[in-house]
């Protein structure tokens, strides 16, 4: 009769999630890297009007044909994707039921949070 192998980790539970952890982190920093110094759409919002919120020049930017949303989540519109206005963060999160999903979101750059004030202030055909 042949023996069953069972191999032990060394490791505790705690130990293997904390590792995970870990390198998730990594793995998310090395993703959003190329956002550094970008700005939030609440940032921006923010900075145009104290009372704005980030719904409210989202949806002010779909308006001027900037945005649409795709896959439920917002993306420049081909006319403004080649400008640099904005890059794509990501955020890792688990569901209740341990599943582990990524939610993209934009995030603006110094160009962006220019053009925004200027599209905002001046209307689409100056901006």
């Amino acid at each position: 009769m042949k023996k069953k192998r069972t191999h032990e980790c060394p490791l505790s539970e705690r130990q293997v999630l904390e590792m995970a952890g870990e390198i998730m982190a990594e793995q998310i920093a090395d993703q959003n890297q190329q956002t550094e110094g970008c700005l939030t759409t609440s940032e921006v919002a923010r900075g145009l009007n104290k009372e704005m919120r980030a719904g409210e020049l989202l949806s002010a930017l779909r308006d001027f044909g900037v945005l649409h949303k795709r896959h439920g989540h917002h993306e420049l519109t081909p006319e403004f994707a080649s400008r640099d206005l904005a890059r794509t963060r990501h955020f890792n999160y688990f569901t209740r039921n341990g599943e582990l999903r990524e939610r993209p979101f934009l995030v603006w750059t110094r160009r962006g949070r220019e053009f925004i004030e200027n599209l905002m202030t001046n209307g689409k055909n100056n901006a």
